[in-house]
């Protein structure tokens, strides 16, 4: 469990990993002369969706240039420990291509 940004715990935490363009994304008219800073930039643990100004909030954020090794070492890792100590743990991973 860890504590949210107003202090409370939580057991839930959410994590965005973002991948960068796609030679397939930039054949569509809305990103085909944008470079990736253009589309999201990242603050900390929030994500700035250019285009619209939107703002999110994540508890992990990792940039198009993080390794799965980064990625285990932030969130992996601890869980694992936790299940092994006996804990019930649930990863979950949803990929968009």
């Amino acid at each position: 469990m860890t504590k949210d940004s107003s202090g409370q715990t939580t057991a839930v935490q959410v994590a965005l990993r973002i991948r960068p363009l796609t030679e397939r994304d930039r054949t569509q008219p809305r990103f085909a002369n944008l470079a990736h800073d253009d589309v999201l930039k990242i603050h900390d643990s929030t994500v700035q969706v250019v285009p619209q100004n939107k703002l999110f909030t994540f508890d992990h954020v990792f940039g198009t240039n993080s390794t799965q090794e980064e990625i285990f070492s932030a969130l992996g890792e601890n869980l694992v420990r936790k299940f092994v100590e006996g804990y019930n743990i649930t990863i979950l991973a949803y990929v968009s291509v």
